[in-house]
């Protein structure tokens, strides 16, 4: 664009200078030499002749395009076109634990129950017993267990073991003289007072039967067998034996 502009400014100028030079003036020719020859100038009146408006022409200038020479443009970069990876994802480890102690469970006290003393049960005493037919406890002694009952004859053996005194007593049957069976006492305390061929009232409670061996025969006999806590002299009968009970 600058290179046409100054080529249109020239052609303005030179079309501005035809302008002012258009009246003319005559010329006067020199005289021509040729060889050998002398040429005598003639001079020439000048003509009136009214000048002539020359109508200038504008030269006509012929453009030549110039070679521009291109100038760079700065070409502001882009910036690239950043496409997004995606961030690869982390496989977690796992946690590392550590094994912490397990803590110690202080032992809560146990609980006590309070409890109530246990109820002492009571000794057996004389006038919880009753009389029993000594034939009827040795004909089904299992079925007498537990009764309180006193006996009342003669003892035939005592025998101080270490911890009770063992004892055979025929008990006599009451309004019966001359009749009575054979029973097993066995008691606790020890009783060392307590002696043979002697006439006692005996106290105690029915448990069940024993063994014994009868001395002359060898024979053995399954005979009541009861637990005497207490024990009393009885009087003694009008025949040498001991009084119904």
């Amino acid at each position: 664009m600058m290179l046409r502009r100054s080529i249109l400014g020239i052609a303005l100028v030179s079309l501005l200078a035809a302008c002012g030079s258009a009246t003319t003036t005559p010329t006067t020719s020199a005289p021509a030499t040729q060889a050998g020859a002398i040429v005598t100038a003639a001079t020439v009146p000048p003509t009136n002749t009214p000048a002539t408006t020359a109508t200038a022409i504008a030269p006509t200038a012929t453009i030549v395009p110039a070679t521009a020479t291109p100038i760079p443009e700065t070409a502001t970069p882009k910036p690239p076109t950043v496409t997004p990876t995606a961030t690869p994802t982390a496989t977690p480890n796992p946690p590392t634990v550590t094994p912490t102690e397990k803590p110690t469970a202080t032992p809560k006290p146990p609980t006590v129950t309070p409890t109530s003393p246990p109820t002492a049960t009571p000794a057996p005493s004389k006038e919880q017993a009753v009389y029993l037919d000594p034939r009827i406890l040795a004909a089904d002694p299992k079925a007498h267990i537990g009764k309180h009952i006193y006996l009342q004859g003669q003892t035939l053996t005592v025998d101080q073991q270490s911890d009770y005194t063992w004892v055979q007593i025929l008990g006599q049957v009451k309004d019966k003289d001359y009749v009575s069976e054979s029973v097993i006492v066995e008691m606790r305390p020890k009783q060392t007072t307590l002696l043979r061929s002697e006439c006692y009232r005996i106290y105690g409670i029915v448990k069940g039967t024993t063994k014994v061996q009868r001395t002359a025969t060898g024979a053995e006999n399954e005979v009541p067998l009861v637990s005497g806590y207490a024990f009393e002299p009885a009087p003694a009968g009008k025949n040498g034996g001991c009084a119904n009970p």
